[in-house]
């Protein structure tokens, strides 16, 4: 059997593999960040600081490809060089327009999150080859996370995020248990997440700005799988800046419903890949509150 066959039929073989490739993305992504940070004159502390990340994520790659092995794989790790030139922007005439939303979505957003993922995923008798990839995938994303937030901190200092600061910012929590209480019924349900604001699709003037998703059912049936709790703050993020469920009498409906990441049921049952569909992508780049380099 080929390798590349042996990774579509073995679960274990193609998740591992799938990380590998995600780390080696990683790995791109911060070594553009330490190229752009030079470009701008940062200090070298910083942009060793990236290189660092990148080295890291380069080691996850390979840990991640030693744990395939471990389940079966005999082959080597196969990279698509479209995809990863796709993982870093393309700069245009400003460096920090297209650095800044790459730092926060990235390092700032995506690696906090990782490392509490990874924290979770580990459990007892794991095989070793698994349990040492994720303990220093955690150790890690900690200082990738912290990294984020200096080189945030480094941009403001030189007030590039001067240009921004007119644009309204969705904060986003996660947090382990959601519940709705009816104060008339005394009736409660478990939520999977939670937009503050709502409509936001017109509104130009200030608005509460969070969004909260849940990591656990506390006992309930509501709370989204790892895989979907990314694609459950997307959605989150749609309701905060205007859009309806899309089976809901104002939605704007995805005809390919497996793909709706707006419908009722998507934190529940929906595809774990779902996207926005093209109305409600057109509406949201409408969305004054959105701001793309």
């Amino acid at each position: 059997m080929s390798a590349t066959m042996q990774a579509e039929v073995d679960p274990i073989v193609h998740y591992w593999l799938g990380r590998a490739a995600a780390e080696y993305h990683s790995a791109a992504r911060a070594m553009w960040v330490g190229h752009q940070l030079v470009l701008i004159g940062a200090q070298p502390a910083l942009v060793r600081r990236a290189l660092r990340v990148a080295s890291d994520e380069l080691t996850h790659a390979q840990l991640a490809l030693t744990v395939a092995r471990a389940a079966g794989f005999d082959g080597e790790l196969e990279l698509d060089r479209t995809v990863l030139t796709s993982a870093v922007p393309v700069a245009t005439n400003s460096v920090e327009n297209v650095l800044i939303p790459h730092v926060i979505a990235h390092f700032c957003i995506a690696e906090t999150v990782a490392a509490r993922l990874f924290a979770a995923a580990i459990g007892p008798n794991q095989q070793p080859s698994v349990a040492q990839a994720l303990r220093k995938f955690v150790a890690d994303e900690v200082r990738h996370r912290d990294f984020g937030w200096l080189c945030l901190a480094w941009l403001k200092q030189t007030g590039a995020l001067a240009p921004l600061a007119d644009h309204r910012v969705a904060v986003v929590v996660w947090w382990p248990c959601l519940s709705s209480q009816n104060v008339v019924t005394s009736t409660g349900a478990k939520l999977a997440g939670f937009a503050a604001r709502m409509l936001g699709g017109s509104r130009t003037g200030s608005a509460a700005s969070l969004i909260v998703v849940a990591t656990d059912a506390c006992g309930g049936s509501q709370a989204p799988s790892a895989a979907r709790i990314g694609s459950l703050a997307a959605d989150e993020l749609g309701h905060w800046l205007g859009l309806y469920h899309s089976d809901g009498t104002h939605g704007l409906p995805d005809p390919a419903r497996g793909a709706d990441l707006m419908h009722s049921q998507h934190a529940i049952s929906g595809d774990v890949d779902a996207s926005f569909s093209v109305a409600q992508r057109a509406f949201l780049r409408s969305h004054p509150d959105l701001v793309f380099p």
